[in-house]
Parts: C-alpha cells; sequence; structure tokens
C-alpha cells in the first residue's frame, strides 16, 4: 500500500496469514465485506504481496466478475497472482479449443435443429431457460424444478415441465464441451457448468484463491470453489444487483469469518452519510455504517453542465432518450460499459419489425418470430427485461432506431466527452469526480414500493450510484431529494 494500511485493512492481511499457515480459519473462507471504495483491490495485492514475502513460492488466483476488471487487476498484480474471470479458467480447463469448437450462444435455429421440428417456439424457449437455470445452479443433473414454473405470462403445468426435462437432457448432451463430434458452439454458462460439473480442475494448483465481487456469484460459482481450499470471497452484500441472473450473495451462502471494511478512500463524509441513509431503508439493514474519508471534500449540490461529469440511469430507455438530445445539440458524450449485446439486440428487433427475418441474428430475438408476438413478450414483461426493454425502444424511437445503434457503436470515447452516460449497473466498479444520479429511479421506485422483493435490490441500485461521486454529486431522483431533505435550488 502507499500508506500505512488501516487496522481493517491489516485485519485481513493477518487472517489471511493465518488460514495460509494453517493456524486459523481451517473450517471456512475468510469474508472481506468491502464497502463502496474501500480500496479492496489495494488491500488484495498487500495481502498477495505479505503471503509470497513469507513463502515465495505460493500460487495465488484472483478471480474476477468480467474481462475489464480482470486486465485491470492483472495490471495491478503483476507477477504477485494469476488474473483469470472464472469462464477463462474453465474454457482453458475443458481444452474446448483441443475438439475444433467454439465457445458461444447458440441461436433458435440451431437449437430447433437439436430438438427437433415437432418442438413449438414456447417449449424450445422453455428448454432454452431451463438451460439457463440449469448451468447457474450447483445440481449434478437436470429435473423439473430447473424449466420454469412460470414463462411469458403463462403457468406451465408440473406435466409439462418433467417431460421437457428430456428435451433439455438432449440438449446438454449435444453441447457438453466433451462431444467432440457436435457441429453447434459450446455455451459460455455451460463449458462453465461443465467444468464445476467436473471437479472445477485447476483450482486446487493455487495455495489461496480470492474471488472478487462474491455478492454477485451464482450457484455454479460456489460449487467450483467448495474444493478450492483456502479461499477469499470480496465483495459488499449492498451491492448485489443482479439477482435476476440467478445470482445470490456468497458473502451470505458461504462460512467462514467476515472481516468488515468501512472506510472509503472514493468520497468525504457528506457522501457516506447520503449511502447510509439510502441503505438504512433497506429490509436487509446493514450491520457497518460506511465511513467517508475526511481528507476529502465531496458536496451534494449542482454539476457545472460545462465540466466532465457522469450522468447515471436507471433504464437503457432514458440514456438513450437523453443520447439522441445530447447528439443533436452537438454535446461531446460517450456511453460507459460493454453496450454490443444491447446493440445486437436493437439491431434484430428492428430487423424483426421491418420482416426482414434474414438479419434478425441475436439468439434471444430469433425465437419471437414475428413483430406482433415480440410486442406481447413487451406487453407481458416476459422472461428478459433488456429485450423487454429493447422492444418499447424501437417503437418509442422507431424513426431513429439505425442512428441509436450507431450512436451505441461509436460513442466510446469518455476522454473526449463532456457527459459519460451510464446505468446504474454498468457503473459499478466505476468512478468519476462529478456525478449526477437521473429522475428515472422514480418509476421503478414507485413499482419497487408494490413488491417487496424488489425493493432492496433497488435500494443496492441506488447505493452503487450514489457512491460513484468523487467530488460533486447532484441529486435528480424526487425519492432521494426528500430523503436527504435537499431544498428546491439543489
Amino acid at each position: 500500500m502507499a500508506s500505512a494500511p488501516t487496522q481493517e485493512q491489516q485485519n485481513i492481511i493477518d487472517g489471511t496469514m493465518d488460514m495460509v499457515s494453517g493456524v486459523g480459519h481451517v473450517d471456512g473462507a475468510l469474508k472481506a465485506l468491502a464497502g463502496a471504495g474501500s480500496g479492496k483491490t489495494t488491500t488484495l495485492i498487500s495481502t498477495a504481496r505479505a503471503v509470497r514475502d513469507k513463502y515465495p513460492n505460493a500460487k495465488i488466483l484472483y478471480l474476477a466478475y468480467n474481462r475489464e476488471i480482470m486486465l485491470e487487476a492483472s495490471a495491478k498484480f503483476g507477477e504477485l497472482a494469476d488474473s483469470c474471470t472464472m469462464h477463462s479458467m474453465a474454457i482453458r480447463e475443458v481444452k474446448l479449443s483441443a475438439t475444433g469448437r467454439k465457445p458461444g450462444n447458440v441461436h433458435g435455429g440451431q437449437l430447433r435443429e437439436i430438438l427437433g421440428n415437432h418442438c413449438s417456439d414456447y417449449d424450445i424457449s422453455l428448454v432454452t431457460a431451463g438451460l439457463r437455470n440449469f448451468c447457474t445452479s450447483a445440481d449434478n443433473w437436470p429435473d423439473a424444478r430447473h424449466i420454469p414454473e412460470r414463462h411469458a405470462g403463462k403457468v406451465v403445468s408440473k406435466d409439462r415441465r418433467e417431460k421437457l426435462v428430456g428435451l433439455l437432457e438432449q440438449l446438454l448432451l449435444e453441447l457438453f464441451p466433451e462431444n467432440k463430434s457436435s457441429k453447434y458452439p459450446c455455451p459460455h454458462d455451460l463449458y462453465l457448468k461443465y467444468w464445476q460439473m467436473t471437479g472445477s480442475p485447476g483450482l486446487d494448483r493455487y495455495d489461496l484463491v480470492m474471488l472478487d465481487e462474491a455478492q454477485d456469484a451464482n450457484p455454479v460459482i460456489l460449487g467450483s470453489l467448495e474444493g478450492a481450499g483456502r479461499s477469499i470471497y470480496v465483495g459488499d452484500s449492498h451491492q448485489a444487483i443482479y439477482q435476476w441472473r440467478n445470482a445470490v450473495d456468497a458473502l451470505k451462502q458461504v462460512g467462514g469469518t467476515s472481516f468488515p471494511m468501512t472506510q472509503s478512500f472514493r468520497f468525504g463524509p457528506v457522501v457516506a452519510e447520503v449511502a447510509n441513509e439510502i441503505l438504512s431503508y433497506k429490509h436487509d439493514k446493514p450491520v457497518h455504517q460506511i465511513k467517508g474519508f475526511d481528507r476529502l471534500t465531496t458536496h451534494l449540490g449542482i454539476v457545472n453542465r460545462n465540466e466532465q461529469h457522469a450522468r447515471i440511469y436507471r433504464t437503457n430507455r432514458t440514456l438513450i432518450q437523453e443520447a439522441l438530445v445530447l447528439h443533436d445539440r452537438a454535446i461531446p458524450f460517450a456511453i460507459a460499459g460493454n453496450n454490443d449485446d444491447l446493440s445486437s439486440m436493437l439491431e434484430s428487433l428492428h430487423a424483426l419489425k421491418r420482416g426482414d427475418i434474414r438479419a434478425v441474428r441475436h439468439p434471444t430475438v430469433r425465437w419471437l418470430k414475428t413483430w406482433d408476438r415480440a410486442q406481447e413478450e413487451a406487453e407481458k414483461g416476459g422472461d428478459s427485461k433488456d429485450v423487454a426493454q429493447a422492444i418499447k425502444i424501437v417503437e418509442e424511437f422507431d424513426g431513429r432506431v439505425d442512428e441509436i445503434i450507431g450512436i451505441l457503436q461509436n460513442n466510446k470515447d469518455e476522454k473526449r466527452a463532456r457527459v459519460i452516460m451510464t446505468t446504474a449497473h454498468r457503473s459499478k466498479g466505476r468512478e468519476w469526480a462529478n456525478v449526477v444520479i437521473a429522475p428515472d429511479f422514480d418509476k421503478v421506485l414507485e413499482r419497487a414500493r408494490e413488491m417487496r422483493h424488489m425493493w432492496d435490490p433497488e435500494m443496492n441500485l441506488m447505493y452503487v450510484a450514489a457512491t460513484r461521486a468523487m467530488s460533486c454529486l447532484e441529486v435528480r431522483c424526487e425519492w432521494l431529494r426528500r430523503l436527504l431533505n435537499l431544498p428546491a435550488d439543489r
């Protein structure tokens, strides 16, 4: 560390040394409960250095949530640890390349080839959902539990689900990495699942495994790490924002000793107070409060629109609406994060609306078949919120969809942008000097009030958005403004 570690950070270093030395935490993992901006990467690097100083031949693995985080961490860890994502380790260990098959998703036409023309589109979509549910579980083999009980607005009977398990097994046997004769790509979630089913080979080579963003793990990831031995799970339960992807909070699921990291180095006491206020409205209230860094002055106020700033939205729909405004006014902006999937989805939906079926390439869109059916799914909400939202974008901005696709593909240079636009989900892990929380959080919060299970995830998203600011935080969300008692001129 550039400066002496805090006592909280030193506790994690000492706890890890005890675990690696075999004198402590032998019955479970070590869990670092890292609040926003608490220096978790710096702490992990210092922990790895302490382990390597005492045990020069120790092998350490850092597992990142995605490729971007992995690349950033790899540069920081250097030779102290191997850095990779769970997927990159899995694909290497299952030796998929040796079979001549490539990783990638299978589209609707390929699924029909595998399952047979006698299957309805609805059954194919149910089996696809079952595949996703099985691949994110820790279960050894699929059964009726993995087929959704409700799908596309309809109740699925138990008898139908049990009959579809056979098709799910047929799909798995065709797509498993071990099937060298298959002509189809191996889905990313499936080779990860196969790796877990075969005992997570490769993890046993390491003396210490660090899992970052542990609050967004899923059961298959937890199952994979069961045989890893000495492990550190790092994350923030209040930044768990992917429950709709079958994510579970490893910090609560895994046994072990917990070490809080409450001191933030990203923002001052004012933003820390905002964060604590937001989290106090959760049903699952935090045990520890976040502390702001006294040497930083972060204030609530109005962000200067002539200075670079980030605007954080709750939905892609509002982000795109404002991106078009900035585009028309020739204000330089960038859209943060990887938007390739959204761009591809919009492109396919736009083609579907025109009736150009050959141009519908996005695998999730292909099974919709017609634009009328797509609209029906959007009304129901469907099983994919992303698809429903993309359909509404195509409907609302019909004449400018090609323009929107171009914006998503080309406006990525944040250094030259005056406005950096992102959603709350994509803002996690990022930080900016000046941040504006957009007003579109309010509509989602209205729905969340009526559905108890939605409330805590929405509070987590609000907490993530508010804690991205290092200098100035501007709040446009009325719910949060009332909570903070902000006057009308602020």
